[in-house]
């Protein structure tokens, strides 16, 4: 039998807390929200509307010409739609005069 000294310990999370480095971080994630919020009005005052992801928007401004005199206003996909846009019915697919696409139904 052998008799030997063992030394137990606790292992205790210890945590160094640093002032300057919370504020550092914190300062550039709210300069940096902040920037980007500018940037984004800046680009809605100079274009002078918003645009959505929404089909309709990306119809407007990909769409074929037969729809032209539909979405005259719309070219950008600018927002809020027109009734007379917004109650349009289209169709996809085969066109009456050939070839696929959209055109108003």
């Amino acid at each position: 039998m052998i008799i030997t000294n063992v030394t137990v310990t606790n292992p205790v999370n210890i945590y160094a807390y640093h002032s300057k480095n919370l504020f550092l971080s914190y300062g550039l994630a709210i300069f940096f929200a902040f920037f980007a919020n500018i940037l984004g009005a800046f680009a809605y005052w100079t274009n002078g509307h918003s645009h959505a992801k929404t089909f309709s928007a990306i119809l407007a401004s990909t769409r074929d010409t037969g729809l032209t005199r539909l979405f005259r206003s719309e070219a950008e996909g600018r927002l809020p739609l027109h009734n007379e846009v917004r109650n349009a019915k289209l169709m996809f697919g085969r066109r009456p005069n050939g070839g696929l696409g959209f055109w108003r139904a």
